[in-house]
């Protein structure tokens, strides 16, 4: 009884150490559709229109936050987190309403930045 016991709490342990393990953060580069956002760097709003990056944080079991940065903003220590998670910038999601040439400048910014140190 000792074995089985000792057992189904391991399992537990187990399934309960999956399920809080943190996941990493996601970025999507897209176009701001209010001017309500402020930047996470800056602290400027974030101009309805304009190119931002936006980062998924997964705070807790399924609950996550989203934070705001303008594309002037990005700086090593971002473009790397970045490149951490996508591994290349071609890999960087975008949505749809953002033009693909601004895209291929802002994945240039992170590439270039990330590769300048």
């Amino acid at each position: 009884r000792h074995v089985a016991t000792s057992i189904s709490f391991t399992l537990l342990s187990i399934h309960y150490e999956e399920r809080m393990k943190a996941k990493p953060s996601t970025f999507h580069i897209g176009v701001a559709p209010t001017s309500r956002a402020r930047c996470r760097k800056c602290k400027l709003q974030v101009q309805k229109g304009s190119v931002r990056i936006v980062t998924t944080a997964f705070v807790k079991h399924g609950h996550t936050a989203r934070f705001t940065r303008c594309a002037a903003c990005i700086d090593f220590k971002f473009a790397s987190a970045i490149i951490g998670v996508y591994g290349v910038t071609a890999r960087i999601p975008f949505t749809s309403d953002v033009d693909i040439e601004r895209v291929k400048e802002v994945r240039a910014t992170i590439a270039g930045i990330h590769n300048s140190y």
